[in-house]
């Protein structure tokens, strides 16, 4: 059964998108180049420093725009940076708003198998390099409307095999993998087999 993504998710979708949007308007009629930091520039300026929001500003300042426009721009920017700054146990919030800073279609719901039950707190752990991935990681993600199959590498079976298949529902991250390339979902849930 399809559930609904949360209104956390959504706000947090929106906001990223809104912001993204404004940004790629602006950069149209703008001839000087954003600045250029690690990323994808947008990223930075929401992930990053108020030093990199102050380097946004300056740009937009270049950029020419008027400066009710320039503040439009910056409040949704600034929308974005809050709406990012969701607890960390919210990645299903997360994972939507990656999605809208990129300027993608929201993370699909997707049915998908696992070996062994969904871990709790809804993140996998990686025992390589001992870490929690940002979501739950799937051997393969069934084929649907909207999506493709995908799955992981023939070794993760090797590793996992020993444990019973679940299958699962969540949001598929589109954004990230898990270590071993394998697809990361978020929200899982247990799920029936299909027919």
């Amino acid at each position: 059964m399809k559930v609904r993504a949360p209104r956390s998710a959504l706000e947090a979708y929106q906001k990223a998108l809104s912001a993204d949007r404004a940004v790629s308007l602006v950069g149209k009629h703008c001839d000087v180049s954003l600045p250029t930091w690690n990323n994808d520039t947008l990223l930075e300026v929401v992930h990053g420093t108020e030093r990199n929001l102050a380097s946004f500003g300056r740009w937009l300042e270049r950029c020419r725009v008027t400066e009710r426009d320039a503040l439009a721009v910056l409040r949704v920017v600034t929308d974005a940076r809050d709406a990012y700054r969701l607890p960390d146990v919210d990645l299903v919030a997360n994972a939507f708003w990656n999605h809208g800073i990129r300027g993608w279609e929201p993370p699909v719901e997707v049915l998908a198998w696992r070996y062994g039950d969904i871990p709790d707190g809804g993140r996998s752990f990686n025992y390589r390099d001992r870490y929690l991935e940002d979501g739950v990681s799937v051997a393969a993600i069934v084929e649907t409307s909207t999506v493709k199959a995908k799955g992981a590498g023939r070794a993760f079976g090797m590793f996992f095999g020993d444990r019973p298949v679940r299958w699962v529902r969540g949001w598929w991250r589109e954004d990230v993998t898990g270590s071993d390339g394998e697809p990361l979902i978020v929200g899982a849930r247990r799920a029936r087999a299909p027919r």
